[in-house]
């Protein structure tokens, strides 16, 4: 059995040995332990150069029930922390928010991504975007549940999408 509390400072930690697999560090806050369970009330820390905070717990023998917030961040940053290959050029501060739910080893993690302002996509200067995505690790796949944009000076573009990951060469 555990019981307790700790106080974190300055905390890192990596979730896979992948040096591509973004590390959680620089985490702050206190953690509360009963029995199986772990909550956090509240820890920041960083996702690679996403600053987040996240509460709720974790069921050592049973579930994720997380919910992360991060602030305010340059896109560039987001596309940078999951080594994304850009395509075109993008600009805007984004935050958002993110539910990790499911089995500890069948994790499904679900949220949205909103833009801080306005920004540009290309050369397309864009009002306001959101996305909202969810990621089921076991089978693979990231989809994106809606994707929207208002274009400065009218219009709007949307869509909807997936991309399937072999789990197998992780």
């Amino acid at each position: 059995e555990m019981h307790g509390m700790a106080v974190l400072e300055g905390v890192s930690l990596r979730f896979h040995p992948d040096p591509k697999t973004p590390e959680v560090s620089k985490i702050s806050g206190g953690l509360r332990f009963d029995d199986k369970t772990i909550f956090m009330d509240g820890p920041n820390g960083e996702l690679g150069s996403l600053p987040m905070t996240v509460v709720g717990s974790i069921d050592l023998l049973g579930e994720y029930n997380l919910l992360g917030y991060v602030r305010n961040v340059d896109v560039n940053n987001v596309i940078d922390t999951f080594d994304v290959d850009k395509f075109v050029p993008v600009e805007g501060q984004v935050r958002g928010e993110a539910r990790m739910t499911g089995l500890l080893e069948e994790p499904i993690v679900e949220g949205w991504v909103t833009s801080v302002g306005s920004g540009k996509f290309d050369k397309l200067p864009v009002d306001r975007a959101k996305v909202e995505f969810e990621w089921e690790a076991q089978a693979g796949l990231l989809s994106f549940k809606e994707i929207r944009a208002d274009i400065v000076g009218g219009g709007e573009v949307s869509g909807n999408g997936g991309l399937y990951f072999d789990m197998t060469k992780i």
